[in-house]
């Protein structure tokens, strides 16, 4: 059964919000979904991470691990990408892992006791995608920015899990490479025009004080994109991709 549909060319301005079917569980080579990988990494990582902290007496009573209202800092992540060049996608292609970059200000809003802290955060970022197949291969440079809320677990603890959402744009302009005479027949029906999506970035990670003004900070983020033209290929289900992220905040 195929996948494709038309893309409509003739719309006067991008389909911001059509129906969001997302390629959320992308499966790969070994049979196993993309995202459930990721998630395992992450998992591990903070078990060791949540197994030295208490080894340390770190989730002991201690003062408010964060009291500075401002913070700003940069990510930089492994990025990859799910669409139509991924594996089980239309034309069952290989991503690559690709550097990402992004800066990062966010503000307190409120604390409530020992439990949490809730910041307003804005962030801004490079997000680079690349795939190949035996048809039809494509890279392009996105640059997204959005608004987020962030909420932060134990107040007192220098080892703080977290949770982040929000909406934001993400603008890109694909480049294709088209390698079968079948794929360029059918390329003027199916290639996209957008150059600007809307997104819902969603993240979990966890933050690490390493001094009175700084903290470590890893996360998995998925960005779910209101869009199929990532890739340069519109058809039957929006683009999106994940990163895993390292980083630092400054705190003042």
């Amino acid at each position: 059964m195929a996948l494709l549909r038309p893309a409509d060319n003739g719309a006067s301005a991008p389909e911001l919000f059509g129906t969001p079917r997302f390629r959320t569980f992308r499966v790969t080579a070994h049979g196993v979904p993309l995202m459930f990988r990721h998630t395992c990494l992450f998992l591990f990582l903070t078990a060791g991470l949540l197994g030295s902290a208490r080894s340390q007496g770190m989730f002991e009573p201690a003062k408010d691990a964060r009291p500075q209202r401002f913070a700003a800092g940069f990510d930089l992540g492994l990025l990859t990408y799910s669409g139509d060049v991924d594996k089980g996608g239309q034309f069952n292609g290989d991503h690559k892992w690709l550097l990402s970059a992004s800066v990062t200000g966010q503000i307190k809003l409120f604390k409530i006791g020992n439990i949490l802290y809730a910041h307003v955060m804005a962030t801004a970022g490079y997000d680079p995608l690349k795939a190949t197949s035996n048809e039809y291969d494509f890279k392009t440079d996105i640059f997204h920015v959005a608004g987020q809320l962030k909420v932060e677990f134990f107040t007192r603890s220098p080892f703080r899990p977290y949770v982040s959402s929000g909406f934001g744009m993400v603008f890109f302009d694909p480049q294709s490479t088209i390698k079968s005479a079948r794929i360029e027949q059918m390329y003027p029906s199916y290639r996209g025009v957008d150059k600007s999506a809307a997104m819902v970035p969603i993240s979990v990670g966890v933050l690490w004080t390493l001094g009175k003004s700084m903290d470590f900070h890893y996360a998995f983020t998925k960005t779910l994109c209101f869009n199929d033209n990532l890739d340069g290929w519109v058809s039957e289900y929006n683009d999106n991709f994940q990163s895993i992220t390292f980083g630092v905040l400054f705190y003042f």
